[in-house]
């Protein structure tokens, strides 16, 4: 069997709010452990990790629209865009 992955969302924080209805999980740097940890059952501690993202740990600004296609890739999708007037 392959490796598998899953994107899991939540509410979006206020920064993200005006962006989209919903945001990815962001597990804390210090939380990774217990994340990962597969003898973890403890689901209470589990969910509680699948929060918003503080806001103010994190940056918005404009990108490409190229970003919306799933067929584009590379780190230029992630470069700051200059808006249009």
């Amino acid at each position: 069997m392959g490796r598998l992955s899953r994107s899991i969302t939540t509410e979006p924080n206020e920064l993200m709010r005006p962006i989209h209805d919903r945001m990815p999980v962001i597990i804390p740097r210090d939380s990774y452990g217990t994340w990962l940890d597969p003898m973890n059952e403890d689901t209470n501690k589990l969910k509680g990790l699948i929060a918003s993202y503080p806001a103010a740990r994190m940056e918005a600004y404009p990108v490409s629209r190229a970003v919306s296609n799933a067929r584009n890739e590379g780190a230029a999708l992630i470069e700051r865009a200059l808006l249009s007037a």
